[in-house]
């Protein structure tokens, strides 16, 4: 466990006046909502298991307000690593999303790393890791039964910090004026 460990609150106001909607409108970033049981519901149907009670979350509602993304930590370690639960809609990760996670997560938690167990066969949740920026470390078998292994995926905060300078700017518009 950390030395301190903030309340869900105590980030809430921590993060609040820095991270709000972008100003395309694509997202709105909730801090607090929902609570600890909804989460613990969510986590339970979409991994098959429960968030710590020192959990901590952010959630990401899409502009349509009709999906969201949740960034669940738990399972926090002395040496600063924590066991990431993406949970909603995969979709809805862009590089504002992805930056508040990574930001949230190693600045204001003080996490010096993140970690994503997956079951060997979900694909989907392995594209959207590589996605996040996080590398495939090994797989450690069986960890989900006697039949099926885990993939371990994992990112530092040196190695977040990294990948959030390089992303490339947006392209520019074409221009009318090419001659092809």
């Amino acid at each position: 466990m950390m030395e301190y460990a903030p309340t869900q609150a105590e980030l809430a106001a921590r993060i609040g006046e820095i991270w709000t909607a972008p100003e395309d409108g694509k997202a709105i970033v909730k801090f607090a909502p929902p609570d600890l049981a909804t989460v613990q519901g969510y986590c339970l149907e979409a991994v098959g298991h429960f968030a710590a009670n020192d959990a901590r979350w952010v959630s990401v509602i899409g502009a349509d307000r009709d999906r969201g993304l949740i960034f669940v930590l738990n399972n926090f370690t002395l040496n600063g690593d924590a066991e990431l639960m993406p949970l909603g809609h995969l979709g809805l990760l862009n590089r504002d999303a992805r930056g508040l996670l990574c930001w949230w997560a190693f600045n204001v938690i003080g996490l010096r790393r993140i970690t994503v167990r997956i079951r060997g066969r979900d694909q989907r949740l392995q594209e959207f890791a590589r996605r996040l920026g996080l590398r495939h470390e090994g797989t450690q078998r069986k960890f989900y039964g006697p039949a099926e292994d885990c993939s371990l995926w994992g990112i530092t905060h040196d190695e977040a910090r990294l990948l959030l300078k390089r992303e490339p700017a947006a392209a520019p518009a074409p221009s009318n004026a090419q001659v092809h």
